[in-house]
């Protein structure tokens, strides 16, 4: 495995990790549930657009 690949495991791992414990722990809070899945979009968007330029 390259290291963008490993880099881009990594960093989505890190994001689903923050989503699903803010789903176990603030379950019920909107604006942190926002947060997350908004991190989750940026961190996929912006992985595609770094490939889609390769």
């Amino acid at each position: 495995m390259s290291r963008r690949w490993g880099a881009y495991i990594a960093s989505r791992a890190v994001t689903y990790a923050a989503a699903i414990v803010v789903v176990a722990w603030v379950h019920g809070s909107v604006l942190w549930s926002g947060i997350t899945s908004g991190l989750v979009l940026v961190v996929t968007m912006a992985c595609a657009a770094f490939e889609a330029r390769r």
